[in-house]
């Protein structure tokens, strides 16, 4: 529930300040790094769980699978996307 109040808190910050360039890149860039973090601390997360590290090899063919398999249909879907609703605007 918290998650879905700081999106729309997001959101609607976002509709007001759209107009605003500086804060608009300080927001891409600043999303970009905190991703990053995220991600680190996903990773030191994983790291310090001793059941997920001794069944790394298991799970790594697993999530390396379902990992391949969200690209693909990611990129299957917005290629329909594009074919079906933006026909005008693809070059």
């Amino acid at each position: 529930m918290l998650v879905i109040l700081f999106f729309f808190i997001g959101l609607l910050l976002g509709f007001i300040t759209k107009k605003h360039q500086k804060i608009i890149q300080l927001s891409e860039k600043s999303s970009s790094y905190i991703v990053y973090l995220l991600v680190f601390l996903l990773g030191i997360s994983v790291g310090y769980d001793k059941e997920i590290m001794s069944n790394l090899s298991k799970l790594g063919l697993t999530a390396f699978s379902i990992a391949i398999a969200s690209v693909l249909g990611s990129v299957i879907i917005t290629m329909l996307v594009e074919k079906l609703f933006f026909k005008d605007t693809i070059n």
